[in-house]
């Protein structure tokens, strides 16, 4: 049985394959921009969507204009709420690369630690 998924996912499937399997990354922290971007686009587009159709934002903010600019602050706040930690470890795998080569796994173990959250790193066996 062959399961069909919608062209975007398919396609999205197969670069995601070919780029792990290449090692198609051109800079440190690309994927983890890759991620952030995807992680923050469907927050934002949800909270927009769910916030315009609510009768009680239109009750409450009779103005389209206050009404669009305090639903798309909101959006953006979840948005960013979302998406800061991974931005957080792209900033500084990139930050590192220029002297180590770390993982993703070792970064985040990093940050971790250097915020004071070693017990963290400890209980899923990192070596920080």
């Amino acid at each position: 049985m062959h399961i069909r998924l919608s062209s975007n996912l398919y396609d999205l499937c197969i670069v995601s394959y070919r780029i792990i399997s290449y090692h198609i990354i051109s800079y440190p922290g690309a994927f983890a921009s890759a991620v952030s971007a995807i992680v923050s686009h469907y927050p934002w587009f949800y909270t927009y969507k769910v916030l315009s159709r609510s009768k009680l934002l239109h009750n409450l903010i009779s103005s389209n204009h206050l009404r669009n600019a305090s639903v798309g602050f909101v959006a953006s706040v979840v948005s960013d709420t979302f998406a800061n930690g991974i931005r957080v470890v792209k900033i500084t795998k990139q930050a590192i690369a220029s002297k180590h080569t770390v993982s993703y796994w070792e970064v985040i173990c990093m940050i971790l630690a250097a915020d004071g959250w070693k017990v963290s790193c400890q209980l899923v066996n990192c070596h920080c």
